[in-house]
């Protein structure tokens, strides 16, 4: 599951390309400035934070998240019936074991979840929803999104063909 939570995670990458003189370009060399690519990945993931998760399994979704900030930046939400935008922080590449803690304790939606992602659309390449799955379905994606799921448990739903399940 860590393969492919990562391979998700290296496919939503933008590259940002910039025209510079330093590097030549192959085919009309010293005319025309040559292309340099910068590739990045830019996700947000969403922790849920309902009832149904118990402290032990939000400590599962950290420790999933260290492993995976070895390689990328994200920002990350919790969210229960809605998301909740005073928890947002940017967990920086190579950055150390975030302590794990609780800022909700309702009922589970994903379309709270589905509806911040479109607001803030700009800003992200996806989405990763970290969850037990108890839930219903939440609307089409616009993006690509992956389902994180604890050991154990199982979507209620049929996920979309471009989502990612793991």
């Amino acid at each position: 599951w860590k393969r492919v939570l990562h391979y998700f995670c290296g496919t939503k990458q933008r590259a940002n390309k910039s025209r510079t003189f330093k590097r030549i370009n192959r085919k009309y060399p010293y005319i025309h400035p040559g292309r340099k690519t910068k590739h990045t990945s830019n996700l947000a993931i969403y922790i849920d934070q309902s009832g149904s998760c118990s402290d032990k399994d939000i400590t599962l979704f950290f420790g999933a998240l260290s492993e995976l900030a070895k390689d990328i930046t994200f920002t990350v939400f919790h969210f229960d019936s809605e998301v909740d935008d005073a928890s947002k922080y940017v967990w920086k590449k190579r950055q150390g074991f975030k302590t794990p803690y609780r800022t909700r304790y309702g009922g589970t939606c994903f379309s709270s979840v589905e509806n911040h992602f479109r607001k803030s659309a700009a800003e992200y390449d996806g989405y990763v929803v970290m969850t037990d799955g108890q839930a219903p379905k939440p609307e089409n994606c616009i993006s690509k999104r992956c389902w994180v799921i604890l050991p154990g448990q199982k979507l209620y739903f049929n996920h979309d063909k471009r989502d990612t399940v793991v």
